[in-house]
Order: structure tokens, then sequence, then C-alpha cells
């Protein structure tokens, strides 16, 4: 469940487990909780869970609450005592002191899930307007919750059940209203609410609701600065950050107000960051962001999205949203997120502010619904025919009709509403008869049924604010933003904001034709008067045109594809005439195609492929075509080695550019792979012959990128190419490897910086090039994986114990290149005093190097007969050396000046996959891949006293070794499976 979430927090996780006892076995209650982090506040020490005092309380958190510190203040005053500075833990201690009350301070986004030990009450609490996602299912008594429903999926016994009426509501409103999902059983924590689950019982509170009460005869002037001085505040509050933050500035009003006021509180430039497309003038705002970012002297930076990008990404959009979404703007959302993410960690927005200041053309519209109620009769029916033959404007049709409704809310529906009834009923075949009986407008009126607002504009603002915003807007920020492990913060939503916004009265927020009437007022003198005057038409994604024109074969491979109709939900040749009414121009039908392409991908990726949503998202439906060039290209050589082989193993798309080595028939599953060998005829022209051959290929088999395995002769072929070519290429390093023939250090530098991506080894290879003057926003840390099928704990190691007389013996193990740097010198030198202790000790040496024969005579100095050096051994028999041994061992020390550190140490995941325990040296990326007594012991390599104190706690202590052992199983299963890392690669490089 944890995985599946791992674009929300990728820089950290952590559990808790406990098993509550009531009397005899068969009454014990699990209690389990898992989080993944995205650190923004408390880099150190706010790992999550996070516990009160005496750990009868523990929380797990997604989200900020913008005034921790100020709480944390208050709980210091009444006797609360810290372990942290991160906002996480003002929950626990704001539990103990207020009880469920505590939500009541919280001023942010959140959700959060509270275990109440001593009470046995577990809450699941939403933010006042569900900027935060929770989710909930109960399976056979059991209550699982997740922030996204694909953690759910995971869950054995679930069943993919499609909830027909939120499907029916879908094509209605394009999105799914209201507490119910797409998965029959699983439901929304609404906005607002706690869902509490004690002894058995559930029960849902609503513990906030925003009212709209008019604060009395209090003049404009007043309302403007009491207006300024609440936004700044709550901009002011979303800037406290340990991490970058920018802004997305739309052009619109609402971003421009919200970068003015940043620009104001901060010393130093925002970065800003804005999206437009390839389409008509009216489909942009790009303009407008560029007036914006001049007055105000932002780093500005714009990308434009394309109707390719629609294939590129929207199955990867479609896995994010869990649920059918079909809201257009989701695209570049996620596109422009994407972009941010890679120079900023947290971003302000506009959102809010249409719903706070009734800034919808619905607003100005529900002034002539009030009028045309008074209007005659016949005057009445005169205007509906006129309507009739209006010319085909959609949306003029739309907003027109809507004024005939008596029902307010009824009549807000149907401003909202994408597809009417008459053509939903058509597409849908009888599967939903009795649904096609009921309306989806219902909602609307139970939502104002239960509130006591009662003038018409605040009527609309209450409905948007429960219906709209969350299930619209807010989710489209969420999912987009989280897709890119950015986290969105919207000023405009915070809740002492609302709570004055609500007690303006509407007068000021439409005023005649005015929408946002006291916002402009407010700001007029700081927004220049083109973006204050400018007439508001929302930020609009040009699908009609795309699908007439690049996107219409696209269109009509997902909605004619046979897979589409095997639900039995929709009747083939109405589709058919959908798809021919909107290509032939007589209607505008394109929103209504985004919806129904949106529902097939959904249909595919969660109900029919259920492995793609099980596992991660889902690869683009383009896949690019790669070259790859590596100095050689033989399998189980090496951790990058195998990530290579297990990728284009399973990936037709790339091809594979590498030396002939003599080695290749003792791989016969390669001929399978699209290799292409190149004899090398002088090791100084080496870069130069890789270039000519990959410059052929790359023209030949029109290659999109290039994957350098090594920096410095395929990294260099790489750099040659992009020159020639302007092709992308990314560079896979471990640091300082360059170091050691410094005078083409520089050339080394520049290809790195010419690089896509440089993909480090370790974060200490990272670090290494972070020293370096490397950009850190170019470089990406990528770990190595253990195929954990070969490598596990119950191999039968019995013929390695035969053929070397290792029976009844102790065994050390060191699976290494041989190099001195690698510490195996040091283990020879302390084998007379390992054997006084231990006289069956055995040190087993597997691998070859250049200082073989060093290491050898020395080894014979020593002690010879209880030193075995064993040679490269062959691929099937290296999981059985790691089974036959008692402690892994590899003491790397670094020596930098030469080149020698450990990048990573793939050698002590395989020890840690076949249950070993390990010593290790405290060196280079050694300390990433072994955790300091959980997986092993991290020793000085120089220290003799204490590497022979880490070997006598093994060899002393059984538990230990099996402890140590299992957890590396479990951490090498779940982080470094090649399952896992190969899905993880593919993302990197597409």
């Amino acid at each position: 469940m944890n995985d599946s979430l791992s674009h929300r927090g990728p820089d950290g996780e952590g559990y808790y487990c406990s098993w509550e006892k009531k009397g005899g076995d068969e009454n014990q209650r699990a209690v389990g909780f898992g989080i993944r982090r995205l650190a923004i506040i408390d880099l150190l020490t706010g790992d999550q869970p996070i516990y009160n005092e005496d750990k009868s309380i523990v929380t797990v958190f997604n989200g900020e609450i913008y005034n921790f510190q100020e709480l944390r203040d208050r709980l210091r005053q009444k006797g609360h005592g810290f372990a942290t500075n991160s906002d996480t833990e003002v929950i626990v201690h704001s539990y103990e002191e207020y009880g469920e009350q505590c939500l009541n301070h919280f001023r942010g986004m959140f959700s959060f899930a509270l275990w109440d030990r001593r009470n046995e009450k577990l809450l699941l609490a939403r933010d006042p307007l569900g900027k935060k996602p929770l989710y909930y299912t109960v399976l056979e008594g059991n209550l699982f919750f997740a922030s996204e429903i694909k953690s759910l999926l995971s869950i054995p016994g679930f069943k993919r059940e499609i909830n027909k009426k939120a499907l029916y509501d879908y094509l209605t409103f394009n999105y799914i209203p209201g507490e119910d999902s797409i998965f029959c059983g699983v439901h929304k924590v609404p906005a607002g609410c706690v869902l509490i689950y004690q002894k058995e019982h559930f029960s849902l509170k609503r513990y906030w609701d925003i009212e709209f009460t008019p604060a009395g005869n209090l003049s404009e002037k007043y309302y403007c600065e009491a207006l300024r001085d609440h936004l700044e505040t709550s901009v002011r509050l979303r800037m406290v950050s340990d991490v970058p933050l920018g802004a997305l500035l739309s052009g619109g009003l609402d971003s421009s107000i919200i970068v003015a006021l940043m620009s104001r509180l901060s010393d130093r430039k925002i970065k800003t960051f804005t999206v437009g497309f390839d389409a008509p003038v009216f489909y942009n705002e790009t303009d407008s962001a560029k007036i914006i970012a001049d007055r105000f002297q932002t780093d500005h930076h714009e990308l434009v999205v394309k109707a390719i990008d629609v294939e590129k990404y929207l199955p990867k959009l479609v896995w994010h949203f869990d649920e059918p979404y079909a809201d257009p703007v989701a695209l570049p959302t996620y596109i422009i997120s994407e972009f941010t993410s890679k120079q900023v960690k947290v971003v302000l927005t506009g959102d809010g502010a249409d719903e706070n200041f009734a800034g919808y053309t619905r607003y100005r519209i529900e002034h002539y619904a009030r009028l045309f109620q008074n209007m005659p009769i016949l005057a009445q029916e005169n205007l509906q025919r006129l309507v009739d033959v209006l010319p085909r404007s959609k949306r003029i049709k739309k907003f027109f009709k809507g004024i005939f409704i008596d029902s307010l809310p009824v009549r807000y529906a149907a401003w909202i509403a994408q597809l009417s009834d008459r053509l939903k009923n058509e597409i849908l075949t009888e599967e939903f008869d009795d649904l096609k009986k009921t309306s989806s407008f219902n909602i609307f009126e139970e939502i104002l049924s239960s509130s006591a607002v009662a003038e018409d504009i605040s009527q609309m603002l209450y409905l948007d604010f429960k219906n709209w915003l969350g299930y619209v807007h807010l989710i489209r920020l969420d999912r987009m933003s989280m897709a890119n492990s950015l986290e969105a913060r919207s000023p405009f939503l915070d809740k002492e904001l609302l709570t004055f916004c609500s007690q303006i009265p509407s007068s000021l927020k439409v005023k005649g034709r005015t929408t946002k009437y006291i916002l402009k007022k407010a700001f007029a003198g700081i927004i220049p008067r083109e973006i204050l005057d400018k007439k508001k038409h929302g930020f609009t994604v040009p699908v009609e045109i795309w699908f007439r024109n690049e996107l219409k074969k696209y269109a009509q491979d997902i909605l004619l594809d046979n897979s589409f109709f095997n639900s039995g939900f929709f009747n083939r040749p109405h589709i058919e005439n959908l798809l021919r009414r909107h290509f032939s121009g007589k209607e505008d039908l394109g929103t209504t195609l985004w919806a129904l392409i949106n529902f097939a991908l959904w249909q595919k990726i969660f109900i029919e492929d259920i492995h793609s949503a099980k596992d991660h998202r889902p690869e683009f439906v383009k896949k690019d075509k790669i070259l790859l060039i590596s100095g050689d290209f033989l399998p189980v050589k090496g951790g990058i080695s195998t990530l290579f082989y297990e990728t284009c193993h399973k990936n037709s798309q790339i091809v594979v550019l590498t030396k002939r080595t003599g080695d290749e028939e003792a791989f016969p599953s390669l001929p399978k792979l699209n290799i292409r060998r190149v004899r090398v005829f002088n090791k100084y022209l080496q870069p130069f012959i890789f270039a000519a051959h990959a410059y052929k290929i790359v023209k030949e088999e029109k290659i999109d990128k290039l994957i350098c395995a090594q920096l410095r002769i395929p990294g260099l072929a790489g750099y040659l190419i992009h020159k020639l070519l302007k092709k992308p290429y990314y560079v896979h390093t471990y640091g300082p490897e360059f170091r050691k023939h410094k005078w083409i250090a520089p050339l080394m530098k520049r290809i790195l910086k010419k690089a896509a991506k440089i993909i480090a080894i370790s974060e200490f290879a990272k670090a290494q090039l972070l020293k370096e003057n490397i950009p850190s926003s170019k470089i990406v840390t990528f770990t190595p994986g253990v195929d954990t099928a070969r490598f596990h704990p119950h191999l039968n190691a019995e013929k390695i114990f035969e053929r070397y007389h290792l029976s009844h013996k102790i065994i050390l193990l060191t699976v290494s290149r041989l190099e001195v740097n690698k510490g195996i010198d040091k283990v020879i030198n302390l084998m007379p005093e390992i054997l006084n202790k231990y006289p069956q000790a055995v040190y087993v040496i597997v691998g070859r190097g250049p200082h073989e024969q060093y290491l050898k005579k020395l080894a014979a100095e020593k002690s010879k007969d209880n030193i075995l050096f064993v040679g490269e051994v062959p691929d099937e028999e290296l999981p059985l050396f790691y089974a036959s041994c008692d402690v892994f061992i590899l003491l790397t020390r670094e020596v930098p000046s030469k080149g020698y550190v450990e990048g990573f140490g793939i050698v002590f995941l395989e020890a840690s996959a076949c249950g070993k325990p390990i010593i290790a040296g405290k060196a280079g990326g050694s300390v990433e891949a072994v955790e300091d007594n959980v997986t092993g012991l991290i020793v000085n390599p120089q220290n003799d006293k204490e590497i022979l104190l880490a070997l006598e706690r093994l060899l002393e202590d059984p538990d230990l070794c099996n402890k140590l052992g299992s957890n590396g199983r479990i951490r090498v299963k779940k982080q470094f499976d090649w399952d896992v890392k190969r899905k993880q690669y593919i993302d990197i490089i597409s």
C-alpha cells in the first residue's frame, strides 16, 4: 500500500504496527499506519510516525499546519514537550490537550490518521475544504484508509467493481461528486469532517462548515484594507518552508495578486511558472503572465503544451487520478508541475479566489435569472424559443437555458453539467436503465437542504465550496502537483480568510456585471490595469481544435477499440455518431470526447490491466526509442550492467551499442536483444569509434535519446552525438571517477553539465558531483537492485561446502573486484587474530582484479590454509556463495586521489537478499547500502579493534545475525528488487 504512494513522498517512509490484546488471542486488534514523506518542514527530525511523550498517541499526516509555531508555543506553555521541530508534532499534543476539538485549532491543509491507544480510538480527519484527499473502505470488518485509491487496490480480497451511479454522475459533470467513488465500497472522508472508529463503531462528525453571515454596514474601504491584510498574512504563512518555493502564474487576476504579495514579502526574486498552448490566442494567457513577471521582476519560466503531449501524458494522468476525471486543465497542470518540481519543491497558487469572490460567469448570469423569474409568462416563452434557434454556441445556450429553471440548486447543476441527459442516455446501454430515471442534480438540492444559507449568491458560493472547489479544482491541484512530488499551497483558501470573506456582502462580490468587485478594488494600483480589466474566460485547453486535427486519429483509436465496449456500458453506434458530429464541425463535443477517452483509459488501466494499476504507473503510449552506449554489455557483472540487461530485456525500444569482448558465447540469451557490437582497435580512439557507430544508429533507427553507461568513453560519445544531432543523453556515474585522470577532468565536467540527466549511483555520489559544481537540478540518485528470486535465504549451498571442503567451518565472505581499497588486505592481516579465537574460520574471496597477486602473496604470509581465493564464479553459483557464508564482510576505504571509492555496493544488497549479516566499512556509498545495526554493522575500516569487535558480536550472537539478515532481506525485497528498480529507471529515462 505504501509503495504505491511513493510519488507523494519520495523523501522517506515510516511505519507503525501494534497488536492490542483484549482478553484472549481471538480478541486481538491490529493497528497499522504507513507514511510516505515529502520533506518540507524540519528536514532533519520530521520523519513520521510522530508520537506524544509516552507514545500512547501516534499520528501520520499529509499536508501542512501553517500556524504550527504559534500552536507549539501555546502547548509548551501548557507543559507539553516537543521532540521535533515539525508541524506534525503539534497534532498529537493538540489532541492530548483539546481532544477532537483540536481540529478547530489547525490552520492548514491536511489529512491525518491518529490512534489513541488508551481510548482505543482512531481518528481520520480532513481539512475544512478537502485540499488533501482521504479515502477509506471496510473489508471483512477491517477498516483501511489511504490518500489515494490505488493504495487500497493492493488489499487482498479487494474487488474492483465499478459504481455505476458514480459513472453516471461522471458523465454528467466530468467528475464524480459526493462521498462515493468509482469503486463500490470506497468512500471519501468529506472535507471538514472527522471519521471516528471506536470499539467497532463508526461515526462521522463535521467539525467545520462555511457560514455566510454579512458583518453589517461597513464601508468598501474597510473591506479593502482588511482583505489586503488577511491575504498578506495568508501568503506569509504559506511562504514558511525549509525548501525552495515559487508560484504558478496563470496571467489572471488571482495568481497575479499572490505573486505581488510574495514579491513584497520576499528579499529575493520569486520564481514564477506559466503554461500556454500552441493554439489561437484565446487559449493563452502567457502575455498577461509576462506583464506580471515584468512588473514584479520575477524569475519567470514559460512552457508550451502541444497536442502531442496528450498521447504522451494522458495515461499517466489517469493513473494518478485513480478515478475518471475529465477536466482538460489537468494536462497543463501536470506538465507545469513536472517542470516546476525540478526547480522548487513548493508553489503558491491563486486557487480559491473565484469561490470566495463570486468570480465565475454563472454569478453574473444569476442576476439575469432573477430578472427572468419576474417576467410575464408570454415573454418567458418567447425568450425560450429565441434561445433554441441561437447559433451553435453551446456555452451561450447552456447559460440561457439555465435561467429558465426555477430551483437554484438545479439551475446551478445545469450550468456546470457537461453532458445533457438526452445525449448521456443515448450513449449508455440498458445497463443504466434504472439510473436513467434519476437525476444527477439531486446532490445539490441535498447540499442546500442541510444549510442555513438563504441569499442566492451566497447559496451558489456555498455550492461551489461544497462541490466545485473540492471535486474539481483541489483534486486536480493535489493529484497533478503530488504526482511530481510538488507541494501546492493556496492562500485564498486560508480558513481565517474564508471566514472574513463569508462576511462580505454579496453586493460587493458581484456589482452589476463585475464579478470579484471587492477583490479588484482592494488591489487596484497594485495589479496593472490591463489585468484588472481583462475579461474572464477561464483557463481553457483547446480540445475542440485538437480532436478535429492532430488528435482525430487518437480519439478514434481509443473510442472505437473493441475493448472500450467490453464493459457493456456504451452503445457503439452512438459513440461513432458523436465522433462524426464533432469531426464535421457541426457541434463542439470536445469535452465529451475528452471525458469518454479518460474513462476508456481508466477502464483499461484499473479494470482490464490489473497488473499495470497495481504496480506503479503505466508507461506512456508512445515509447521513446533509446540507444544505450556501454563499454561492455554482459549481465551479472555488477549492478549497473544487470540493470541495463534487465531493462533492455523488457523493452524492445532499446538498442545497445557495445564493444566486442570475446565473452558473448557465455551468454546465449543476449542475441535476442537488439545489440550492435563494435571492434575497438585503439583504446585512445574508443570514444570516437563509439560516436561514429552511434551516429549511424541514431540516424537509421530514429533514436530519441541516448543513455551512456559510464562517464568517460560512452559519456564522451553521447556528448558528441548531442553536439551533432541535438539528441538528449543521460550519463551514469558513481561520483569522482574522473579525478584519477585530472587532465581530462574539465572535459568530463562539461559532459556532465550538458547531459539531460546525471544518474548518480548513490547520495554519496551525488554529493561528490555537487562538490564539483555540477548543477543539482540535473542529478537524480538511482541505486541498482537485486533479483530477489535468484538471491534468497533458502538456497542449498551443499555443493560449495563439498567442493571447497567448507563443511563445519565459520565462513567469512567477500565478493569484490580485487583492489586494495576494498579492505581485503585488512581482513587478511587480521586473520591470525580471528583464528586465535575461531580456529574454524575461513575467509573466502570471490572475484578478480589488478591487485590479486599482491593479496595472494599477503595471504600466504598470514594464513594460507584459511584464506581461499576462488576467482570469478559462474553466474548461477554466485548466490550459493552468499548462502554458504556466516558473515559477509567488505571493508572498503576511500582513496579519492586515485579514484578509489565505493559508489554504493551491490554486493551488500546481494548478501542481504540472501539473509546474511554484514560488516561494512564506513566509506562512500556503503553506508547507504547497509543500515547500521539494522541490516549490518558499519565500522571504521582502519580500526582493527572495531572490526574484531563487530565480528565477535555476530559470531557470538546468532539472534543478532538472524535479525540483521531478516531485516536485510525485507529491505531489499521492498526497496531494491529488480521489479521495483526497473520501474523507477524507466520513469527516470522517460
